[in-house]
């Protein structure tokens, strides 16, 4: 393909044939493609991220297992279209937090209709994982705990934010004692 858009004489067609050129997106990136069910049924984001995600400038999408090099077409993790990338740099931060966030957005639209006809999750396990899928992309703390811990899941969150209030706790805490020491009343 690079060579035949090297070779191209018109402008116009050039730019075209460059739209169809795939590029790897970030593991982060991928989050909605490394959905797994654990062993009571409910789903998760696989952080180990088994599947890479690569999209061209039209908005086309090629999903496969890193392992085993496989186009992934699980009725889960499938490629999509990306709505609305088209001409947009889909690198830029603002333009991916409106892929994520809009309500017409491809994940919107995903949230509804799942990514194949044989997508197996409800719609509403489909809106939970996008919500928790969100926290992780637009909450850097949430994001490493996650990535130590291998997955996000509702389990997961709930014990992030536990693990937030304790370290919240022992910090007042230690600023109490500190007052205390100095002889500040309450």
């Amino acid at each position: 393909m690079k060579e035949k858009i090297k070779n191209e004489k018109d402008s116009k067609k050039r730019k075209e044939l460059e739209k169809q050129i795939y590029n790897k997106v970030s593991d982060s990136k991928s989050l909605y493609h490394n959905i797994k069910i654990d062993e009571n049924g409910k789903p998760y984001i696989d952080t180990t991220f088994p599947n890479e995600k690569y999209v061209n400038n039209v908005g086309q999408e090629a999903v496969f297992n890193k392992g085993t090099g496989k186009w992934v077409n699980d009725g889960i993790n499938n490629a999509t279209y990306n709505v609305g990338v088209g001409e947009l740099n889909f690198y830029i931060g603002r333009d991916y937090a409106v892929h994520l966030l809009g309500s017409r957005s491809d994940v919107g639209l995903w949230e509804d209709y799942g990514a194949s006809p044989n997508d197996t999750l409800t719609r509403e396990q489909r809106k939970a994982i996008s919500k928790l899928g969100k926290k992780y992309f637009f909450n850097s703390k949430f994001r490493d705990f996650s990535n130590r811990m291998g997955k996000i899941s509702e389990e997961k969150y709930q014990e992030y934010l536990d693990v937030q209030k304790k370290k919240e706790e022992d910090y007042q805490n230690h600023l109490y004692k500190k007052y205390k020491e100095r002889g500040v009343d309450e």
